[in-house]
């Protein structure tokens, strides 16, 4: 256990210095075939940010992911390439305030700064994820009115438990096709 916490602290220190440097990071989670890449733009005690990079070198919103899942991080090659593309697009670092010390303060500071969160429960559901506008956050669940992939909202709100979520994003481009096309949720029933 003691291991596993220090293995913990070792990656958050490791991020604080990405961040105050502002290097493009890479890395992997045990989760995903593909390594995530982007700028550091929040850590806190539980979860880190990313301003995730597409490969078409925009971005793609923020992902929030466990410390304790971040695996091989390391600098993404070609960072002043990047810059340069993101420069020549106008496209501009979003400024966030990311609350990240537990699973629900990452939510509800994604849930500020973007109309749909997407939450992922990768060791219950590793190919699933669920978008949606966040309705409540209590001590051990969160209610989400979903939007289906077809840009057709739920008339419910869907609980979740705050322990099985791994990741959680907001701002991406699938997120706001189904925010351009499904609108504002409707009221609840």
């Amino acid at each position: 256990m003691a291991r596993a916490a220090n293995r913990v602290e070792d990656i958050r220190r490791r991020l604080l210095l990405v961040q105050q440097h502002r290097l493009l990071a890479r890395w992997n989670t045990p989760y995903d075939k593909f390594t995530s890449e982007g700028w550091v733009v929040g850590v806190g005690a539980a979860f880190v940010a990313l301003l995730l990079i597409r490969d078409d070198q925009c971005y793609d919103g923020v992902a929030c992911f466990r410390l304790q899942d971040v695996q091989r991080l390391r600098p993404a090659p070609h960072p002043q390439f990047v810059r340069t593309v993101l420069r020549l697009r106008g496209q501009r670092r979003p400024r966030l305030r990311l609350r990240l010390d537990d699973a629900g303060s990452a939510l509800r500071s994604i849930a500020r700064a973007f109309p749909l969160v997407t939450i992922h429960r990768e060791r219950l559901h590793p190919d699933e994820c669920n978008i949606g506008k966040l309705a409540e956050v209590d001590a051990g669940t969160f209610g989400l009115q979903e939007i289906n992939p077809g840009a057709k909202w739920e008339r419910r709100v869907t609980t979740y438990r705050l322990r099985d979520v791994t990741r959680i994003e907001g701002g991406g481009g699938y997120e706001a096709a189904l925010w351009l096309v499904g609108g504002e949720a409707p009221p609840l029933r």
